[in-house]
């Protein structure tokens, strides 16, 4: 199982490593990020909840920071959680 994950977690680096070892990799290597996943997105989102809460509380940059990139997070060190307890169960 943990090898699965592995390889589904780093399948997209092969190709680009490939292209690594023959020449110097530029910009038109690097797959394109989704609209949401690019700096302005994640920097509006971001500038857009510090916004709402700048009068709520002393706490305002980790709400912030949760409510603009929680989710993603969460469900990495969920994964995480689970990986590292098949690879436990493993052993």
């Amino acid at each position: 199982m943990l090898t699965t994950l592995f390889r589904l977690a780093f399948s997209w680096m092969t190709p680009l490593m490939k292209t690594g070892a023959q020449r110097f990799i530029t910009e038109e290597d690097i797959y394109a990020l989704p609209r949401g996943d690019t700096s302005k997105e994640l920097g509006d989102s971001l500038q857009s909840h510090l916004s709402a809460h700048e009068k709520t509380t002393s706490r305002v940059l980790w709400i912030a920071l949760f409510k603009s990139y929680g989710g993603p997070f969460a469900i990495a060190a969920l994964v995480r959680a689970l990986s590292s307890s098949a690879a436990c169960q493993v052993r």
